[in-house]
């Protein structure tokens, strides 16, 4: 069944690069306040924490961009000239620990009613 979403997930994001690469418009590399860096697939299973925050939170948290790319898991916050404030390797973080991270660097998580922990 995680095998099964992941595919879901890569099978989104390749549509959503497809859509992008034909675009009339030049693609500008805007960052929002936070970006996570991550691997995909079979490397995703080393990294327990930060596949619970894509699959139950990513989506709630307000000025957060999500690249799978690279290998290890990480964090990345910029200023508003869109330069880097600060890098945090999350890999062995749990996913409210990266949640609670994105909180207290700017970010807002929008349901804070619920809790997906």
């Amino acid at each position: 069944e995680k095998m099964k979403l992941a595919l879901k997930i890569v099978a989104i994001l390749a549509i959503m690069l497809i859509v992008t690469m034909t675009s009339a418009q030049q693609f500008r590399d805007e960052k929002d306040r936070a970006r996570l860096t991550t691997c995909v697939g079979p490397c995703l299973k080393k990294y327990p924490g930060v596949a619970k925050f894509l699959t139950r939170m990513s989506t709630k948290v307000d000025r957060l961009q999500v690249l799978f790319i690279g290998d290890e898991p990480t964090l990345t916050f910029y200023d508003e000239k869109e330069e880097v404030e600060s890098v945090h390797k999350v890999g062995q973080m749990s996913a409210g620990e990266i949640k609670d991270l994105l909180v207290k660097n700017g970010c807002r998580y929008k349901d804070q009613r619920k809790s997906d922990l």
